[in-house]
């Protein structure tokens, strides 16, 4: 799981830079010649999946217009919402960003759009792991 090229909603530089870096990450993971130094106690492994976050279309008013690819997996995350709000307020540096945070991410189910791997049995589903 990783930010699309675009940087989410937001298209922030370091989300940008997160999803260059483990896209990067999901295609070398599998090549014994890549990351030897980590690889000197467990095999490589590749990821049978890559998920981008994904939302749905905005809303002609919203102040952030920014399109993702076409959602396929909706996780409902209803049970793990106050965990989730926890652990933002326990990143004092992105408070400023909460009424933000509140409103993009504070939703019942988590949204992700398959960049690529093994195809999932139907367009939308309701888990990463279906069909693997």
């Amino acid at each position: 799981l990783t930010f699309g090229p675009e940087g989410a909603p937001t298209q922030h530089r370091d989300h940008r830079a997160i999803s260059r870096a483990a896209t990067a990450a999901f295609f070398l993971a599998g090549l014994a010649t890549e990351y030897v130094d980590q690889l000197r106690e467990v095999e490589p492994h590749s990821p049978s999946r890559l998920y981008f976050a994904a939302w749905d279309p905005a809303s002609p008013e919203a102040e952030l217009k920014a399109l993702s690819l076409p959602v396929s997996c909706r996780v409902p995350v209803m049970e793990q919402l106050a965990t989730k709000r926890e652990a933002f307020l326990a990143h004092a540096s992105q408070r400023q960003h909460e009424k933000r945070f509140e409103e993009l991410t504070m939703l019942p189910t988590e949204r992700f759009a398959l960049a690529t791997g093994v195809a999932q049995p139907r367009s939308v589903t309701e888990s990463l792991f279906e069909g693997l």
